[in-house]
């Protein structure tokens, strides 16, 4: 029985979720100077969503295992240029799986 927290549908669409923020990210970092202000004000929503939606299915992103990936992918991801690495992608699916393989509590 699966007891996960995030189930698997739901991780799915997480993580493609944040396949597309990466991809419009890098898209929109490429228009010369507004890119450069649009993709860190998409970061900061991104954070947010993501902050909010691992919350509501009870997984902190503030937890001490998380926090500095957490941490470490909004900077990334607000910084010009380095931004069009896909960091939100990797963070939200090693958070998803590293959910999956945890064992179930009861």
């Amino acid at each position: 029985m699966n007891t996960s927290k995030i189930s698997g549908g739901t991780g799915g669409v997480m993580i493609c979720f944040a396949m597309v923020v990466d991809g419009m990210q890098g898209l929109i970092t490429l228009i010369p100077f507004i890119g450069f202000l649009i993709a860190p004000v998409m970061s900061i929503f991104a954070a947010l969503l993501f902050g909010i939606w691992f919350s509501h299915n009870d997984v902190s992103m503030m937890d001490p295992k998380r926090v500095l990936g957490f941490g470490g992918t909004i900077l990334g991801e607000v910084m010009p240029i380095v931004n069009v690495i896909p960091f939100w992608t990797g963070n939200i699916t090693y958070t998803v799986i590293q959910e999956w393989r945890r064992p179930s509590e009861i």
